[in-house]
Formats: C-alpha cells, sequence, structure tokens
C-alpha cells in the first residue's frame, strides 16, 4: 500500500496522483479542506484508497461549497470523518469508517446525499445532521456506531430508502 504524505496544496492536485492502495495521510493535525464549488474527488476503490485522520483531526471539511463529490473512497480515523457546513455534497460507494466522534457531520443549511455507501464503526454518532440540514440515503448501510446511526435535529430532514441500519 502506497502512503501519500498530505502537505497543504490544492485537493485537486493530490486526487491527480491516487492510484489503487492509496492512502492520504495527514500530519501536524492538518486537514483536508474544501471551500470551491464543483470538486469530484474520485479513488479507484473504496477498500483500497483511503484517507486517514491519524485520529487527531477532522478528515475532510467542506465549508460553504456545492456540487461536491466523493466517490469510491474510504474517509476514516479522523475525530470526524467529513464535516459539511454550508454546502451541498454528493457521497457514492465509499466507506466512511473508525471515526472518533461521528462519521459524517452535515449542520448550517447543507445538503447531502449518500448512496451505496457504508457508514460503520465510528465511535459515536454515524450521521450527524442539524440546523436545517437534508438527507437523502438510498442503498447504504449504518452499522456499529455506538451513539446510533443517525441523529435529526433543529429542523433537519432525511429520507431513507433500501438502506440497512443496525448496532449488533
Amino acid at each position: 500500500m502506497t502512503k501519500i504524505n498530505f502537505i497543504p496544496f490544492s485537493i485537486v492536485l493530490i486526487v491527480l496522483f491516487l492510484k489503487s492502495s492509496d492512502v492520504i495521510a495527514h500530519n501536524k493535525n492538518e486537514t483536508i479542506t474544501i471551500n470551491k464549488d464543483s470538486i469530484t474527488i474520485n479513488g479507484q476503490n473504496k477498500d483500497t484508497t483511503i484517507v486517514s485522520g491519524n485520529n487527531d483531526s477532522t478528515t475532510i471539511s467542506i465549508n460553504d461549497s456545492r456540487n461536491i463529490s466523493i466517490n469510491n473512497l474510504s474517509v476514516s480515523n479522523g475525530k470526524t470523518g467529513i464535516s459539511i457546513n454550508f454546502s451541498s455534497v454528493y457521497v457514492f460507494n465509499s466507506k466512511i469508517e473508525n471515526n472518533y466522534l461521528e462519521g459524517l457531520k452535515v449542520v448550517l443549511n447543507s445538503y447531502i446525499n449518500i448512496n451505496n455507501t457504508q457508514v460503520n464503526n465510528n465511535h459515536g454518532l454515524g450521521l450527524e445532521r442539524k440546523f436545517h440540514s437534508t438527507a437523502d440515503i438510498d442503498n447504504s448501510e449504518f452499522n456499529n456506531n455506538p451513539s446510533g446511526g443517525i441523529s435529526s435535529t433543529m429542523g433537519s430532514i432525511v429520507t431513507i430508502l433500501n438502506s440497512k441500519m443496525s448496532n449488533e
């Protein structure tokens, strides 16, 4: 497995170099931050293309951005896997797992579409949504998130189709 150490430059440049079995690792509590519209992050395979937060930071933070797509990627070992604020994000065929707090945090008038994705083994919630945020979930699994699969508060809406939720 190849390890790519994250240094602060455009995520687009990092994605250009991702190959099967690559890992993007964080240094010095850094977070991959996206604050521009229309960015797509494509991994080759959700089981082998991994973005790790090294257990000490939010792995990916998306702020004030529209049309962000995350495909075929594993996001793991952060305090929060993906944090979304004032943004619209599409997560397809991915894994969000083993994060210390929540796998996905969607707040402040944000939208997330989760499709064919596994949100498993996060130490808190699988998905936290609040402050008028919306989530559409289809053909996905939320398993073994001890604080619950999904939390929805403060005017948030969730639609769930063809998905599995369990705490085994």
